[in-house]
């Protein structure tokens, strides 16, 4: 990205630090899951000590990377030295598990899947604009299963009823009439993403939970019933590689595997 015209919040999402940071959680969750399944032989106690002890630094993958010419194979290594850091001379080495069953592209793909999640909490659009009006990119925004969850506010000069039944119809959160108050419109940002805050933290305290169909709509119902039929199939396979999860699934990583 480019430095001048990225906002911090958007470029911090994008850096180098935080896809290493994301990797490194894709791998423990990976490890953790294995020991779930019993297939591969790590236990529950070598997955949590690489939970405690997996972590990375930067300027040493780069490093790493020089030398290597691929950018997982740096950073792995690096993450390897501080799991194995700590182990008694003669144990086996937890970091054998890491990476198991998984490719770059598993790793890679599944945390830019993660990075886009994080890059878009709320979108703001005009109902009037050339080519794909607001009410188009809505529906697309609603029919799109990595999209669908996000808070949408439509913003118009149509003030008529008709109108904005339309685009509560189509699935908006908010319809705001021109003219508007700026102070009116920042309230709502807040108040949808802090609704949003509060369903996430409600979801990630309940394991497991149990999710009534008829309180949310056909696109979320679908979008859940098909991660929770992929999370089943998966969890199930000996080799528990993401492959076919990082598709469907953008949500928090840890709450996926907590749910």
């Amino acid at each position: 990205m480019i430095d001048r015209y990225t906002r911090p919040e958007m470029g911090h999402i994008f850096s180098l630090e935080n896809k290493y940071a994301i990797w490194q959680e894709i791998e423990v969750l990976a490890c953790e899951a294995q020991a779930e399944l019993g297939k591969i032989g790590i236990s529950k106690d070598e997955a949590q000590w690489i939970r405690d002890h997996a972590n990375f630094e930067k300027a040493k993958v780069d490093e790493i990377e020089e030398v290597t010419r691929h950018d997982v194979i740096a950073f792995l290594t690096n993450m390897k030295e501080y799991i194995d850091a700590d182990v008694p001379e003669g144990d086996p080495k937890p970091s054998r598990w890491v990476h198991y069953g998984m490719t770059s592209s598993d790793l890679g793909d599944t945390a830019l899947c993660y990075q886009l999640t994080q890059a878009c909490d709320l979108i703001i659009s005009d109902a009037l604009m050339p080519e794909m009006d607001g009410f188009d990119l809505l529906m697309k925004v609603r029919n799109d299963e990595m999209l669908c969850h996000i808070p949408f506010i439509l913003l118009s000069v149509v003030d008529s009823v008709d109108s904005k039944i339309k685009g509560l119809e189509y699935g908006a959160d908010v319809y705001i009439e021109k003219p508007f108050s700026l102070g009116y419109v920042k309230a709502t940002v807040e108040s949808l993403l802090e609704n949003r805050k509060r369903a996430f933290r409600h979801f990630a305290s309940r394991p497991g939970f149990q999710y009534e169909k008829d309180d949310m709509g056909r696109n979320d119902r679908q979008w859940l019933d098909k991660l929770s039929k992929e999370r089943n199939r998966m969890w199930h396979q000996a080799s528990g590689r993401f492959t076919g999860i990082r598709q469907i699934a953008g949500t928090n990583l840890h709450t996926f595997h907590k749910s």
